[in-house]
């Protein structure tokens, strides 16, 4: 696109081009404005366009997924689930597995399908007689039931807490000192006994039982508290405690009660269930969620405009633009036209499909429309000034991503903050359009879910502190237009009162343009131009030639009397310099005139003054030293025109100066030159192989102490994070039960009149209020069930409301059916326990009296234990990304700028440079180890010292292992050394946050928390392959005790294969694995173990089978060559120098002109496969490392890349193969021609020793 066209007939003829400042001031330039908005826009659509795939899954697809999957959740959370509760007259169900409504058979009523149900019962105390007779019995009649003893109550919370998610009841008898002398319970058949226990139920599978009454309506088809009472068997294990005391007495051997209960009819007053519609799913799932859903979907389209814009200013290409005539304004208008274009295309798609899937009604179309136009404005802008604060595209694209997300969900949050004031939320909306989208979408549900009609703009909820919808939408087109305002004044030139020279010369004003050799003296602006007049001597140069033992400041002096600025050049012998600024030219002749007179006082031979060379100015720069300018700015100053010998002598000192920090004698260095392998040899000298890694580790010692990266990297930040660690998990409870709740005792509160059937009215009046000791207002319904059950339903169902708090069909004192209301739960409980009372008391003459509590067994600590767990991996996490963010500066580093090449081809052995490299790196990672498992000793000296430092030690060792070749894998993948300290650093951040979350998804959805389930640990034993960060951090934790794994193991080692052995080998395979990833790419360290192995000749054979015959460093081969092996070559046609020469020419062509075969083909999709577990993972196998990275980061772009990708994975195959073949035919082309002679040689010579060999005769002949 050519815009000089733009501005030709449109400049006036006897003026300058058109200044940006005065362009509204005439009609021709809104004209021109217009036409270059538009040309922009063409271009954009252009470069759109050429990537058709890009905008259909940036516009589209992850749409389509986005909105796809909400819509499953939507319409997965409004599926009703009938209640497993049954209104029909059931007897109290038997403590079975097997047996009809079985508490412990999930398809019971009141049970979960999916969810393990424990028989386990606790009791105590375990040493008494009578308790042991009444377990006894109870195991007999209910052989499903497992029982355990204990001694006492805190005994039994002990084994409580060591089979936290196997647990059903316990069962603890307070006894008497008679009870205790007897061994028996029931100490006297003619005196009165009084027996006292408790029944607690384990909260974590059955729910809390309730302890007081509600008032307030439940759903007729849902589950009630009171329901609680009889599906968890507390009423049954009740009523067999009862019945067996009973049992004790002479002649009540048979005595039982019949107990049937049933829940009260339905009535129409009440809704069946909590209304579960898509109305009711808005309210409260897409309320929350739809925010962050919206910022997604409208945020990725316009990404790629985003990105291309910082990639055009970094590579200057705006400046380009705007020389050629375009204006500022015209560049910005054009972006936000594109965005605003794409990103409406977008906002029609949502609405469409939130439509036809009818999770948006007519209502929302408006104001979410209105909704999601000013926030992509607002958020393209916001994004636009982010730009400028990360200057480079290939650093833009992700954390402006995760940043506008972020600050959406935390709109969410704020939105709710009844504390926050109104005005201080339209603020934060207006800082931050992300907040202003949620803060919307709060208003619009909040809003149309309580009122029919329209939205009201204007509606403003006071009490939940809710902005209406118009100030929303009104701060966030403000904060649109200041964004856009302070991008268009980027980077802030009228606050420094500085013009850039790109405007100038767009300008035309070519004389206003200044130099970097301009000066003004009384110009402060301009000063800071004269840095590279004034640092690398860009002006004259005075040369004097002085007497010898003269004051060479009584010349400087006199100069400066006419010069300000002038200053010493060199100060050699009888040389002596001054440089002279480029403006003082106009005072040359008075001074020169003054030091001519005066030359003899002056002690000046002779003088002349010339002027420097572009080419010795540069050349100084390039060899000037940075730690001498640092250190002593003078001197060097002074060395960049100092004569040839004053520079000699300081580059001397420096070479002093560097030897004396890095003491590497000659002989090492000759020892670092020698090569390490040879051809015709089996293996390299072991002394030069050990001399040579000696010198590795030397040299990675000296880049330690001297980097700062790698020292903060390596060992500041890692230390610190682990004393942040060791806080974290001295305040993580180590026991996980609280406190326990005291018991309660089963009361009956006469809130309404009670329903009663029985034969005989006044017998039946008698004897029940009697068992309520009178305190309960009785209402005679008819003579049996059938009177009670219709006296209730006929009121219900007529919609008065409750008839009563509950229903009594008498039929004796050890038969009667309790008909419970679920609004009033104690009293269902107190009814049935004060029934069963009278009839112990009818049954043994009132001797017997049974005080019968009931509680909950102590909840769990496990939300603490979690929150410190999951911070805790996330610490963790940034310990293994420091280190590989500090390995990378050296590892990453070395091969990026050629470093490594070069010790390789100056004869390093590849295996001693990788050897010492994992030394160094083992050493200094394990040292850290052992510093970070003591940090957590001392703050935790009961978890972590003793045995357990070495049982967290050992999994660390493998840790640091797998970490390095992990690391030095992905070194092969990643071409930039910022980027590998990102990728390691934020990466591993990244990684463990996305496995946590899922295992922790797992662990409460599918196991209820249990972390021994079976799933739950085989999740964790394949994310411990995956990153073994997450395998040592689930170590680590389950020692502190996390989950009560160690309590539910007795204490057993945490490598135990019961608590976390299994993760422990997990890591020594990870370790296998990247190992050999490592090796594979690393074909020089397989080159030698197949050396060490095999014969020269059939090594020689092998080699030249899979690689063209070069001198080439092995491992540099693998690097360039990382894809795919190189097919077979075909024998030469003949022997000897000819053949030999044929055979490499013919080697390298087919490395040139290498095309994709079948196996790599099957290969490329093979790994596409395994990138649905593995995100980007295809990518980083093809050489597309930061589209892998990319990939990592968005779950293969939320599974629409990855799907897509299947269309384009032949491209994308012969395009690796074919950048495999240039990068390997470059890089044999720089071979220089003697060394292509002596790899021709070296075949020659293995065409002889593979002839000798295949003709055993001329062997015979030799020897």
């Amino acid at each position: 696109m050519e815009f000089a066209s733009l501005t030709e007939n449109h400049a006036p003829h006897d003026g300058p081009r058109y200044e940006e400042e005065n362009i509204w001031t005439h009609g021709r330039k809104v004209l021109l404005f217009f036409e270059q908005v538009l040309i922009m826009c063409q271009k954009h659509f252009s470069q759109k366009k050429r990537n058709g795939r890009q905008f259909l899954k940036d516009s589209i697809m992850i749409q389509f997924f986005m909105l796809a999957f909400t819509t499953f959740i939507i319409f997965q959370s409004a599926t009703y689930y009938p209640s497993p509760h049954v209104y029909d007259r059931i007897p109290l169900p038997p403590l079975s597995k097997s047996a009809a409504n079985g508490i412990f058979n999930q398809d019971s009523p009141g049970n979960e399908a999916n969810y393990q149900l424990s028989k386990r019962l606790y009791y105590a105390p375990d040493n008494h007689a009578g308790v042991n007779a009444l377990i006894a019995a109870l195991t007999n009649l209910y052989p499903d039931v497992e029982v355990v003893g204990a001694a006492d109550a805190a005994g039994i919370n002990s084994i409580y807490e060591n089979n936290l998610f196997d647990t059903w009841a316990s069962l603890d008898f307070q006894l008497t000192s008679d009870q205790i002398t007897t061994g028996q319970l029931i100490t006297s058949q003619s005196q009165p006994s009084s027996v006292a226990y408790t029944i607690s139920i384990n909260p974590s599978i059955w729910g809390n039982l309730p302890t007081s009454n509600y008032t307030e309506p439940i759903k007729n088809k849902e589950v009630g508290p009171a329901d609680l009472f009889w599906s968890s068997g507390y009423l049954t294990l009740q009523n067999f405690v009862d019945e067996f005391l009973v049992q004790q007495y002479n002649g009540a051997e048979s005595f039982s009660v019949e107990t049937y209960v049933q829940r009260f009819p339905s009535s129409p007053i009440y809704e069946n269930k909590t209304p579960v519609n898509i109305s009711t799913i808005r309210q409260t799932i897409w309320k929350w969620i739809g925010g962050t859903i919206l910022s997604i979907c409208l945020f990725v389209p316009i990404m790629s405009y985003l990105i291309e814009l910082v990639r055009e200013r970094q590579y200057m290409m705006k400046d380009m633009l705007e020389i050629s005539g375009l204006m500022n304004i015209s560049y910005w208008t054009s972006y936000i036209v594109m965005i605003m274009m794409n990103g409406m295309f977008s906002v029609a798609f949502i609405l469409a499909f939130l439509r036809a899937v009818t999770i948006f009604d007519a209502r929302r179309v408006a104001p979410y429309a209105a909704l999601m136009a000013v926030y992509i404005f607002g958020s393209g802008s916001f994004a636009m000034t982010f730009g400028f604060l990360v200057p480079r595209s290939e650093y833009y694209g992700l954390p402006i991503f995760i940043l506008t997300v972020a600050l959406t969900v935390c709109g969410a949050y704020m939105g709710i903050a009844n504390n926050i004031s109104i005005a201080l939320k339209l603020f934060f909306c207006f800082l931050s359009p992300s907040v202003g989208l949620t803060m919307g979408v709060l208003d619009i549900e909040n809003y149309l879910y309580y009122h029919d009609g329209n939205m009201d703009y204007s509606f403003e909820n006071e009490n939940k502190a809710y902005p209406n919808l118009g100030s929303v939408l009104g701060v966030m087109v403000a904060s649109g237009f200041f964004y856009l305002f302070v991008t268009l004044l980027m980077p802030l030139d009228w606050l420094f009162e500085r013009r850039t020279d790109v405007s100038l010369f767009a300008a035309g004003k070519m004389d206003e343009v200044k130099y970097p050799c301009d000066t003004e003296e009384d110009d402060t602006t301009d000063a800071r131009r004269r840095l590279l007049s004034e640092r690398f001597g860009l002006g004259y140069m005075l040369r004097m030639s002085m007497r010898e033992q003269v004051d060479n400041n009584l010349v400087r002096n006199m100069v400066a009397q006419y010069i300000r600025d002038v200053s010493v050049a060199s100060a050699a012998g009888t040389e002596f310099s001054l440089r002279l600024p480029r403006g003082a030219v106009s005072v040359f002749p008075t001074m020169l005139e003054r030091l001519e007179n005066e030359s003899s006082s002056l002690g000046v031979v002779s003088y002349g003054i010339e002027t420097t060379t572009l080419e010795e100015v540069f050349m100084r720069i390039v060899n000037e030293d940075n730690e001498q300018l640092l250190k002593d700015h003078e001197r060097a100053n002074r060395l960049l025109a100092a004569s040839a010998e004053e520079r000699d002598s300081n580059k001397e000192e420096l070479s002093k100066r560097d030897n004396a920090r890095v003491p590497l004698p000659t002989e090492q260095i000759s020892a670092l030159m020698s090569k390490g392998a040879n051809v015709n040899a089996v293996a390299a000298s072991f002394l030069t192989l050990h001399v040579q890694v000696l010198i590795i580790l030397q040299k990675r010692f000296y880049q330690f102490v001297r980097s700062r990266g790698q020292w903060a990297m390596g060992f500041a930040v890692p230390i610190a994070l682990a004393i942040m660690c060791g806080l974290l998990l001295s305040t993580t409870p180590t026991t996980l039960l609280a406190s326990a709740d005291p018991p309660t005792l089963a009361t009956f509160a006469n809130f309404f009149p009670t329903k009663l059937s029985g034969t005989n009215e006044a017998v039946t009046m008698a004897a029940v209020s009697a068992a309520f000791d009178g305190s309960i207002n009785l209402d005679y319904v008819g003579s049996n069930y059938t009177a009670l059950y219709d006296s209730i339903d006929e009121v219900a169902a007529a919609g008065m409301g409750a008839p009563s708090i509950n229903g009594i069909a008498y039929t004796n004192a050890t038969s009667f059916t309790v008909m419970y209301n679920s609004s009033f739960p104690v009293n269902f409980a107190g009814a049935v326990q004060k029934l069963t009372e009278a009839a112990v008391a009818n049954a043994t003459n009132n001797l017997l009296t049974v005080n019968q509590y009931y509680n909950n067994m102590p909840n769990n600590k496990l939300n603490g234990q979690l929150n410190n767990a999951f911070f805790t991996a996330m610490i963790i996490a940034l310990i293994g990304g420091s280190f590989g963010a500090g390995l990378s500066i050296i590892v990453s580093g070395e091969r990026v700028t050629m470093v490594k090449h070069q010790q390789l081809a100056s004869g390093t052995s590849s295996i001693a440079y990788w050897m010492g490299s994992f030394i160094w790196d083992f050493s200094l990672m394990f040292t850290y180890i052992l510093i970070f498992v003591a940090v957590l000793a001392i703050f935790s000296p009961n978890v972590y010292s003793g045995d357990n430092y070495g049982r967290i030690v050992l999994p660390g060792f493998f840790y640091v292992l797998t970490s390095i070749f992990r690391f030095y894998s992905f070194s092969y993948f990643i071409p930039d050394v910022r980027m590998a300290q990102s990728i390691y650093f934020y990466g591993s951040l990244a990684v463990m946050y996305i496995l946590i979350q899922v295992w922790f998804v797992i662990l409460f959805t599918t196991a209820g928390g249990n972390a021994q389930n079976a799933q739950v640990e085989s999740l964790g034993m394949v994310f411990s392959v995956i990153d073994p960060t997450f395998g040592f951090y689930l170590i680590v934790v389950l020692q502190n005790n996390i989950l009560g794994v160690l309590s539910q193991n007795g204490g057993e080692n945490v490598l135990s294969a019961n608590v976390g052995g299994n993760y422990f080998y997990m890591m020594i395979i990870s370790f296998a694995i990247y190992t050999g990833i490592f090796v594979f790419f690393t074909e020089g360290g397989l080159k030698y173990l197949l050396f060490t192995c095999l014969n020269p000749v059939q090594f020689a054979n092998k080699l030249r089978a899979i690689r063209p015959a070069s001198n080439l460093p092995s491992d540099d081969e693998g690097e360039t060559n990382k894809l795919f092996h190189i097919p077979k070559a075909k024998a030469p046609a003949k022997k000897g120098k000819g053949g030999a020469d044929e055979e490499v020419e013919e080697h390298q062509e087919s490395i040139d002109h290498r095309v994709p075969t079948f196996r790599d083909y099957v290969t490329g999709y093979t790994v596409w496969a395994l990138s649905v577990v593995l995100p980007g993972f295809h990518h980083f196998y093809l050489g597309n490392t930061w589209r892998g990275v990319k990939y990592l980061c968005t779950g293969n772009e939320v599974m629409a890349g990855w799907f897509l990708d299947l269309f384009e994975m032949h491209v994308l195959i012969q395009k690796s193969v074919q950048d495999a073949s240039s990068k390997n035919a470059a890089a044999a082309s720089a071979v220089p021609q003697d060394d292509r002679d002596a790899a021709a040689d070296e075949v020659r010579s293995l065409h002889s020793a593979s002839a000798d060999i295949d003709n055993p005769a001329s062997n015979a002949n030799n020897v």
